[in-house]
């Protein structure tokens, strides 16, 4: 009965700890397709010229790359300070999307 309980409880411990690394890399790609959408909407709704969206839209390609090749060094995983790098250059993106998405002189205003 000890090592059954002994087993549940590592098995337990060691889903629990996988979930941290999970929740992190769907946060970069939900940052990622969230900016996606925002550049999406910025091309509909003309807030956008195609250089900008052929410059956001790299960005964000770039940003999966990078996210892509350090996961591909640490089997599947992100250190703390990869995670950190992404999330600035995703920072950096999404602040452009906003300036590019209310730049009046793009779009006649």
């Amino acid at each position: 009965m000890k090592i059954q309980t002994l087993i549940l409880s590592s098995l337990l411990a060691v889903s629990v700890s996988m979930v941290p690394v999970m929740a992190q890399a769907q946060n970069v790609n939900k940052r990622l397709q969230n900016q996606n959408n925002r550049i999406k909407n910025g091309v509909k709704n003309g807030e956008l010229t195609r250089n900008q969206t052929d410059r956001l839209r790299s960005n964000d390609a770039r940003i999966r790359s990078q996210e892509l090749r350090d996961k591909s060094k640490d089997n599947g995983k992100l250190t703390g300070g990869e995670r950190k790098q992404l999330n600035k250059e995703l920072n950096r993106n999404s602040k452009a999307i906003y300036r590019d998405k209310h730049d009046a002189a793009a779009h006649g205003g």
